[in-house]
C-alpha cells in the first residue's frame, strides 16, 4: 500500500514538473569570427521530434523542458561540423567550427584574405588592430592598396574608384577623405579588391575598392564619439572629431556619421625660371589660414525575407576657408587675403537581389550629386592697395542609373548590365583690375551624357579554369557653351575584354585582354585663364581628346598571398601639360601629345605571422614607359628621353603583441622620376602609431601617432623647349597627432562589434 501511495505521488510530481518546465535557450557562433550563425538544426538528445532553428541572431529556445542541468543538445549545419555538447544552465553559448568544402565562387581558404574570379576579398574582422582605426587610415593597411597625400587611393599601382556596397562614391577626393576618415573601421564586413577591369565597370575605371558594410547584425544601437587633435613644428595643425550613430530596429538598419574638423591650410611654394642663364622668375608664395569642415552621412538598410536589400545612402560635405596669401617675384612683393568656399550633395538608392536566386542576381542603382567649388582673393601690394579681385566659380551635377545582372545556368554565368550618366558643369572666372584696365570675364558651360552597355558569359571548364568573354560599348555626347557659342561632340567606343582565370591549391592567376578609357578632367577643359602664381597661369582646352587604352595583363599569385602583376599596355593620345613662355610669362595647358607604351609590375606581398599578432604588406612598383608619334605640333624638350622608368615603394609592418595594445609602422620611398617633361627628386618618409585600449572591454580607444618623418621638400623641375621651371614645395614637417574614440553598445549587444553574416557560399572560405 505505501508503494502505490509512493508511486502516486511521484507521478503527480512528475507530472507537475512536466507541466511547470523552464524554458531553455541560447546563441550559436561562429568559432574562428564569433559571427551568429542561421538555420542551425538544434534537437535535444537527437530526439528528432523535439528541435528548434536559430535565427538571423543564432539565438534558439525550447520551451518547458523537464530539466536544466546536463541536457544533451546536437547541433547540425551543412557549413559546420555537428557538435554535441552538454548544457548545464538556461542561456547557452555554443561556437561551432566550420568545415572545409570546394565550392565554385571561392577557390581560396584563408583567415583573412582569399581570391573570387580574380579578385581579392579581405576578411576585415580578421584584422584586429585595423578594427579601432578610422577607414581611411585602415585603408592603408589593405594588401595592394596606397592613399597618397590628397587623399586619392590606388590599388595595385593603378588609380582605384571607391565603391561602398557596390556604389560608387561620385565625390571629390579631399570629400573622400573627410567622409572615410569620420566612419568607424567597425562598420566594415569585408573589402572586395578589383584589380582587373572586366567591362563591368565604365570603361573609365581602372581599378576598385569595394568596401561592404555589415548588415545582419543584433538588435540595438551603438554609439561612438571620436575626439583628436594634432600639432606640428608651425603650430597647431588640427582638431575635430565625429560622431557615430548606428541602430538596428526590426528588419531596418540605420547608421550616420557626422564630423566636424578644424584644418590647417598652409603651403609655401618657391619657382623660378631661368633662360641663357639669367634669371627671368624668382616667385616665392605662401599660404596660410584655416579651413573648417562638416560632413554628413547617412544610411538606412531594409533586409527582406527574400534576401534582398533596399539600401537610402545620402552624403553631405561644406568646407569654408579663410587664407592669408603672400608672395614675391625679383624684388616686388605682395600680399592678399582669399576666401574659399566648395559644398557637395549626394543621395543614392540601391536594390540588391540576393546570390542565391540564381537566376537573376545583381543590384540596380541610382545617385545624384550636386556640388560647388568658389574662391574669392583680393590681390594686395605692399602698402595694402587692392590692385585686383579674382572671383572662380564653378559647380555641376551629376546623374548616375547603374543596372548590374547576373544569370547562371549551369557552368554558365551570363552577367549583363548598363550606366546611364548625365553630367553638367559651368564655370565663370572674373578678374576686377582697379588700375583703368578693362575688366576679363569667361563663362564656361557643358553638359555630357554617357550611355553603356555590357555583356558577359563566363564559363567553368573545372573546378580550376574558367574563362570569360565580354565587350562594354560606350556612347559619348558632350556639348559645351563658350560665351553663346555651343558646339558638340559625340562618339561611340567598343571596350572587348577576354579573361582567364586558374585557381589552384598554392597558385592563382588571371590573363588575358583588357581596354578602358581616361577621359579628361573637367578641371583641364574649362576654358578661360586662371592664374596660379605670379609665373604660371593655366589655360583650360576645350579639345582634349580621351586616351584610350589597350592592356595585356598576367597577374599571378603564388602560395595564396603573393602577388606579382605584369602588364603591356598601349596608349593613344596620351595627355601631358605643357608649359609655353610668354616673355617673362608661363602659360600651362592640357594636351594630347602622342602615344605612348607602357610595360608595368606589381609587387604585393602580404604577410601574418606569430599567431597573426605580427602582419603587414610590402609593395613594390615598377614601370617602363615610351613615348612615340607626336601629335598636335608637340617637341620633345632639348636633351629629354622619351623613355624613362619609375619606381616606388611601401610597407606596413603591425604589431598586436595583446588584444589592448597594437603598434603600426607605414613607410614609403619613391627614388628619383624622369618623364620627358619633367624631373622630380627621390623623396620618402614613415609614419607610426600606437593604439591602447584602455579598458577591459576594449570600449576606450586611446591612439598616438607621428606623420611624414623624414619627408622633405618636394622639388620638381618642369621642361620646355631649351628651359627649365622649377618649382620647390615645402613639406609641413612630422605632425603628431592624439585621438580618443568611446565605443557604447545598448540593447542586444552587437554581436563582437557588428561581426558579419550572410549565409551563402561566399561565406565558406
Amino acid at each position: 500500500m505505501i508503494n502505490k501511495i509512493f508511486y502516486f505521488i511521484f507521478t503527480l510530481l512528475f507530472c507537475a514538473i512536466h507541466a511547470n518546465g523552464q524554458n531553455l535557450d541560447g546563441y550559436v557562433y561562429d568559432k574562428t569570427d564569433s559571427t551568429a550563425i542561421e538555420n542551425v538544426l538544434v534537437r535535444i538528445d537527437n530526439n528528432n521530434q523535439l528541435f528548434a532553428l536559430t535565427d538571423a541572431n543564432g539565438y534558439f529556445k525550447f520551451e518547458k523542458v523537464q530539466k536544466l542541468n546536463n541536457v544533451h543538445l546536437s547541433f547540425s549545419h551543412m557549413s559546420y561540423k555537428t557538435q554535441v555538447s552538454t548544457i548545464n544552465n538556461s542561456t547557452a553559448k555554443i561556437y561551432l567550427e566550420p568545415t572545409s568544402h570546394n565550392i565554385n565562387e571561392v577557390v581560396v581558404k584563408s583567415d583573412w584574405i582569399y581570391r573570387r574570379d580574380g579578385n581579392v576579398i579581405v576578411d576585415f574582422s580578421q584584422m584586429p588592430m585595423e578594427q579601432n582605426m578610422q577607414l581611411s587610415d585602415a585603408l592603408k593597411h589593405v594588401p595592394g592598396v596606397v592613399k597618397n597625400s590628397k587623399g586619392s587611393f590606388s590599388l595595385n599601382g593603378k588609380s582605384a574608384d571607391i565603391y561602398i556596397n557596390n556604389i560608387k562614391q561620385n565625390i571629390t577626393a579631399n570629400s573622400l577623405e573627410a567622409f572615410l576618415s569620420s566612419l568607424p573601421s567597425t562598420m566594415v564586413s569585408n573589402i572586395e579588391l578589383i584589380s582587373v577591369n572586366s567591362g563591368k565597370y565604365s570603361a573609365s575605371t581602372d581599378a576598385i575598392i569595394n568596401i561592404n558594410t555589415k548588415t545582419n547584425i543584433a538588435l540595438g544601437t551603438s554609439i561612438q564619439p571620436y575626439l583628436f587633435t594634432s600639432v606640428f613644428p608651425h603650430g597647431w595643425y588640427d582638431m575635430g572629431g565625429n560622431l557615430f550613430y548606428m541602430e538596428k530596429k526590426g528588419k531596418w538598419l540605420y547608421n550616420s556619421t557626422l564630423s566636424y574638423s578644424n584644418e590647417r591650410y598652409y603651403q609655401a611654394q618657391s619657382d623660378s625660371l631661368r633662360y641663357n642663364s639669367k634669371l627671368f622668375l624668382d616667385d616665392y608664395n605662401r599660404e596660410d589660414g584655416r579651413m573648417n569642415v562638416i560632413t554628413f552621412r547617412g544610411s538606412a538598410l531594409r533586409e527582406f525575407a527574400n534576401g534582398s536589400q533596399l539600401s537610402l545612402n545620402s552624403y553631405i560635405y561644406y568646407d569654408r576657408r579663410n587664407t592669408d596669401k603672400c608672395w614675391s617675384n625679383l624684388g616686388f612683393e605682395n600680399n592678399g587675403d582669399k576666401r574659399a568656399h566648395s559644398d557637395l550633395y549626394n543621395a543614392s538608392l540601391s536594390y540588391i537581389l540576393p546570390k542565391q536566386n540564381q537566376l537573376l542576381n545583381g543590384n540596380i542603382s541610382y545617385s545624384f550629386s550636386y556640388g560647388n567649388d568658389n574662391s574669392y582673393t583680393n590681390y594686395k601690394t605692399i602698402d595694402h592697395v587692392t590692385y585686383k579681385q579674382a572671383d572662380l566659380r564653378l559647380r555641376g551635377y551629376m546623374n548616375t542609373v547603374n543596372v548590374d545582372l547576373n544569370t547562371k545556368i549551369n557552368s554558365f554565368l551570363l552577367s549583363y548590365g548598363t550606366q546611364l550618366d548625365y553630367n553638367r558643369v559651368t564655370n565663370k572666372t572674373e578678374y576686377i583690375f582697379n588700375k583703368n584696365l578693362d575688366n576679363t570675364n569667361d563663362d564656361f558651360s557643358a553638359h555630357e551624357m554617357l550611355s553603356a552597355l555590357y555583356s558577359q558569359i563566363k564559363y567553368k571548364f573545372s573546378d580550376n579554369v574558367s574563362s570569360r568573354l565580354g565587350a562594354r560599348i560606350e556612347h559619348t555626347d558632350y556639348s559645351y557653351n563658350i560665351e553663346g557659342n555651343r558646339q558638340n561632340k559625340n562618339y561611340t567606343n567598343i571596350f572587348p575584354s577576354f579573361l582567364t582565370y586558374f585557381d589552384c591549391n598554392n597558385y592563382y592567376s588571371t590573363i588575358g585582354i583588357i581596354s578602358n578609357i581616361n577621359r579628361p578632367k573637367y578641371e583641364w577643359m574649362v576654358s578661360g585663364e586662371k592664374q596660379y602664381n605670379d609665373a604660371v597661369s593655366v589655360f583650360g582646352n576645350k579639345d582634349l581628346k580621351p586616351t584610350k587604352l589597350y592592356g595585356f595583363v598576367f597577374y599571378n599569385t603564388f602560395f595564396k598571398y603573393l602577388n606579382i602583376n605584369l602588364s603591356y599596355t598601349l596608349i593613344h593620345d596620351y595627355i601631358g601639360s605643357l608649359l609655353k613662355s610668354n616673355g617673362q610669362h608661363l602659360n600651362s595647358t592640357y594636351q594630347n601629345i602622342g602615344d605612348k607604351n607602357r610595360f608595368n609590375t606589381y609587387l604585393v606581398l602580404p604577410f601574418q605571422f606569430y599567431k597573426k599578432q605580427f602582419s603587414g604588406q610590402l609593395q613594390v612598383n615598377l614601370s617602363y614607359d615610351k613615348l612615340h608619334n607626336f601629335k598636335n605640333d608637340f617637341t620633345l624638350p632639348i636633351n629629354r628621353q622619351t623613355a624613362y622608368w619609375n619606381v616606388s615603394t611601401n610597407a606596413n609592418i603591425t604589431y598586436t603583441p595583446t588584444q589592448r595594445l597594437g603598434v603600426s609602422i607605414d613607410g614609403r620611398y619613391s627614388p628619383h622620376y624622369d618623364t620627358p617633361l619633367q624631373h622630380t627628386d627621390s623623396n620618402g618618409s614613415f609614419d607610426i602609431e600606437l593604439q591602447y585600449n584602455m579598458l577591459k572591454a576594449k570600449d576606450l580607444l586611446l591612439t598616438l601617432s607621428a606623420s611624414d618623418l623624414m619627408l622633405k621638400d618636394v622639388k620638381t623641375t618642369s621642361y620646355f623647349d631649351d628651359s627649365k621651371y622649377y618649382t620647390q614645395k615645402a613639406s609641413l614637417g612630422p605632425v603628431f597627432l592624439v585621438s580618443l574614440k568611446l565605443k557604447l553598445n545598448k540593447g542586444q549587444r552587437v554581436v563582437e562589434e557588428y561581426k558579419d553574416y550572410i549565409p551563402d557560399s561566399s561565406r565558406l572560405k
